[in-house]
């Protein structure tokens, strides 16, 4: 579970990176733009849904002992469900993403 903790952030960098290199290459209007903003806000929402998770029920059971998840320590176990989430949440942003480009590319072709 602590390589998760180490994938979400690298996660948010190389998209954050990509974002920055084609915004200033490409413009905003352009397709590799958008789609790392995309995925930038599925980051931001598996991150949002890690930390639900962990505020709904910050209990776990370690070794037959009930264990209680402290504040301070809520955002590293928030970070380690993003990771195992991102791998869920951004495909299905991207493949959404994708159809509405599609639809929109072929409105306008017509």
């Amino acid at each position: 579970m602590a390589l998760a903790f180490y994938i979400f952030p690298a996660a948010v960098a190389a998209s954050l990176i990509g974002f920055v290199i084609w915004a200033f290459r490409f413009g905003q209007s352009d397709f590799r733009t958008q789609a790392s903003l995309v995925t930038l806000v599925c980051l931001f929402m598996s991150f949002a849904l890690g930390f639900g998770l962990v505020c709904y029920d910050p209990h776990f059971i370690d070794n037959g002992s009930e264990e209680f998840i402290e504040w301070r320590f809520r955002w590293s176990w928030a970070t380690m469900f993003a990771g195992v989430w991102q791998f869920a949440i951004v495909p299905i942003g991207l493949a959404v993403y994708g159809y509405w480009y599609y639809r929109k590319s072929k409105a306008a072709a017509v």
